[in-house]
C-alpha cells in the first residue's frame, strides 16, 4: 500500500502542475517502482541486446534473461531502453 501511496501522491502532484504546466501524461513502471524484474519479453529483450550492438551466441531462455542482463553490467542501461521504449510508445 505504501508503494501505491507514493507514486500516485506523484501523479497527484504531477496532475496539479499540469494546471500551468504542458504535461500530457505521466508514466509509471510499476514493476520498477516494485522491485521486480523488468520485462524481459523477446521484443523487450531482443531489442535491449540489437541496440547495444550485442550477438548472442546462443538464444537466451525468458527465465534466465535478467540474469544475463546482470552478467554485462547493463541494469542501469536496460532499465533506460525500457523507458526509452516506454516514451515512444506515449507519444504516439
Amino acid at each position: 500500500l505504501e508503494s501505491w501511496e507514493s507514486a500516485l501522491g506523484r501523479v497527484f502532484v504531477l496532475a496539479e502542475l499540469s494546471r500551468t504546466l504542458p504535461i500530457r501524461s505521466v508514466k509509471m513502471d510499476i514493476e520498477m517502482m516494485l522491485n521486480l524484474v523488468p520485462c524481459v519479453c523477446e521484443e523487450c529483450f531482443g531489442s535491449h541486446v540489437a541496440a547495444r550492438g550485442q550477438k548472442l551466441p546462443a538464444p537466451v531462455p525468458p527465465a534466465q534473461r535478467w540474469a544475463w542482463i546482470q552478467e554485462q553490467g547493463g541494469e542501469a542501461a536496460y532499465g533506460l531502453h525500457l523507458e526509452e521504449r516506454m516514451g515512444r510508445v506515449v507519444q504516439e
